[in-house]
C-alpha cells in the first residue's frame, strides 16, 4: 500500500516538503573582495558613501588613506555595508599595514548608509602594524557605516600613506531549524492519526 493511499495526499505533500526544506542546499555565495588601488575610489567623508552587500564567507575592503602634498591635502575614506535578512556578522577585523608612526580611527554607526548618520556604536582603530578586531558582534541584519575617520602620524612623511583592510566574517543568521522540522513532523504524524481514525470508522 503507497503512501499517498494509505495516510492522504495531504500528509504526502507535507511529507514531501518536510524533505524539501531538510535537503536544500544553500545559495553560492558572493563575498565582497574590494580593492581601492583597482576598484573606483572610496567616498570621502560625506554622502552618499560607497555601499557593500555583504554575503556569506569572508568579505574584505581594502584601501589607504593619505596625508597628501597637493590638494586636496588629505584623502579619507567612509564606506556603508548592509549585512542581508538571513545573515550576520560574527567578526569584524582592521589590518593597519603602515608604519608605527601612523594612526587610523572610524566611527561605526548603525541604521544609516549616511556618513555621521545612524546610531553610533563605536569606535574602530590603533596604530599602524596592528589589527584591531571590533568586540561589538555579532551584527544582526541591516544597514551600517564607518565614517567620521580619523588620521594622525609622528613624525609624518611627505606624503603620508595609511593602508588598511577591514575583513567581515558573515554567516547565515542561527534559524530554530530543529523545532522547525519538528513541528512539521508532528503535524505529519497528526494528519496520519486524523486518517487512520476515518479509516477505522468507515
Amino acid at each position: 500500500m503507497t503512501f499517498v493511499r494509505r495516510y492522504g495526499l495531504r500528509a504526502s505533500r507535507l511529507l514531501t516538503l518536510l524533505v524539501f526544506v531538510a535537503w536544500a542546499s544553500p545559495a553560492l555565495s558572493a563575498p565582497i573582495a574590494y580593492d581601492e588601488a583597482t576598484d573606483p575610489d572610496l567616498s570621502r567623508t560625506g554622502s552618499p558613501l560607497t555601499t557593500f552587500t555583504l554575503d556569506v564567507g569572508t568579505n574584505t575592503i581594502t584601501g589607504a588613506e593619505a596625508f597628501l602634498t597637493v590638494d586636496p591635502f588629505i584623502d579619507l575614506d567612509s564606506f556603508a555595508f548592509i549585512v542581508p535578512a538571513g545573515l550576520t556578522v560574527t567578526s569584524v577585523t582592521l589590518s593597519l599595514t603602515g608604519g608605527s608612526n601612523t594612526f587610523a580611527r572610524w566611527s561605526l554607526y548603525s541604521g544609516s548608509a549616511n556618513s555621521l548618520s545612524g546610531t553610533f556604536l563605536t569606535n574602530l582603530g590603533g596604530i599602524g602594524g596592528t589589527t584591531p578586531v571590533l568586540s561589538l558582534v555579532p551584527l544582526s541584519a541591516g544597514t551600517y557605516n564607518f565614517s567620521d575617520p580619523a588620521i594622525a602620524c609622528g613624525p609624518c612623511d611627505e606624503p603620508q600613506f595609511f593602508p588598511y583592510t577591514f575583513s567581515f566574517e558573515v554567516a547565515a543568521a542561527p534559524v530554530p531549524e530543529p523545532a522547525s522540522l519538528s513541528l512539521l513532523g508532528l503535524s505529519v504524524a497528526g494528519l496520519a492519526a486524523r486518517r487512520w481514525r476515518q479509516r477505522r470508522q468507515n
